[in-house]
């Protein structure tokens, strides 16, 4: 083909003005490719592929190619360049955003913040004051206790005042009032004895502590010869372990009213909610024989 005479020719520079030296494998513009058996025709170009070293070399030799070339790197950098101007923007945007929030909300989160801390130290507080109220509560109530069983009457007196007078609200306020009826009944002071139990009745929540208070201060009633009151305050429907108790009682009020087939009922009802082996079986026993068993 015009001028080409074999393998490691020249061509004639009006034919093929852009010749590649002659080196096996080599393209030329013209699209001939040189082998080491010789002049080959143009391959057909292979569907889908890319990266066709020619290309460049063609884009190159069109009128205006390099400048082609030279505006598509400007305008991709121009592109680049205002990506990152937009991101610099969204980051300013994002800040002036933050801002107005946190000067909108940031008062409120912060006294949140404060409330919630002072909540928690402050249960925190009381929990430790509860603790070391208890603490001391306890420590009192077992110096009492101490006194009681040497029998320093006095002793188990500032004891108990000081229980009820720091921590009458508590269980051990209501064991020392307990206490202090006693030594009052001890004493023969009956109003006095009165006035600790009705106290301990009032505070009390517990049931056992209630049903002690409510027996004692039956006792102190039918002394002081307030028998229907007495009566009155033994109608508990929930009588738990103490219905003995109670029916004794009772035997007893109508023994003073001298309702003797009621007090025998009452004993006898007692006999059979009592124990077996309970001290309280042999008193019963004695208090139906005075009134005469049926």
């Amino acid at each position: 083909y015009g001028g080409v005479r074999g393998r490691g020719c020249e061509a004639p520079p009006t034919r093929l003005n852009h010749w590649i030296p002659a080196f096996a494998g080599m393209t030329v513009e013209a699209g001939f490719r040189l082998s080491p058996s010789g002049y080959e025709p143009p391959r057909p170009p292979v569907s889908g592929a890319t990266g066709n070293p020619g290309s460049i070399s063609a884009s190159l030799k069109r009128p205006g190619g390099l400048n082609k070339i030279k505006s598509r790197a400007i305008i991709s950098a121009l592109h680049k360049r205002r990506n990152e101007v937009d991101i610099y923007r969204t980051e300013e945007e994002q800040i002036e955003a933050v801002k107005g929030w946190w000067q909108e909300n940031g008062k409120s989160i912060i006294a949140g913040i404060v409330i919630g801390l002072g909540a928690i130290f402050g249960w925190r507080g009381w929990q430790n004051h509860t603790a070391l109220q208890a603490e001391a509560a306890s420590t009192l109530y077992q110096q009492m206790i101490n006194a009681s069983r040497g029998g320093e009457r006095d002793d188990i007196k500032v004891y108990a005042d000081r229980i009820m007078a720091d921590h009458g609200a508590s269980a051990y306020g209501l064991f020392a009032g307990l206490m202090l009826a006693r030594l009052a009944a001890e004493d023969g002071d009956l109003a006095g004895a009165e006035g600790h139990l009705r106290r301990v009745l009032e505070d009390n929540d517990e049931a056992g502590i209630a049903h002690i208070a409510r027996l004692r201060l039956a006792r102190v009633l039918i002394a002081r010869a307030g028998l229907e009151e007495a009566l009155s305050l033994l109608q508990v429907d929930d009588r738990a372990s103490f219905a003995a108790r109670y029916e004794e009682l009772k035997g007893d009020i109508f023994v003073r009213q001298g309702k003797k087939q009621e007090a025998r009922a009452a004993y006898e009802a007692a006999l059979l909610e009592v124990d077996m082996g309970d001290g309280l079986q042999s008193v019963l026993e004695l208090k139906l024989d005075e009134l005469g068993r049926s």
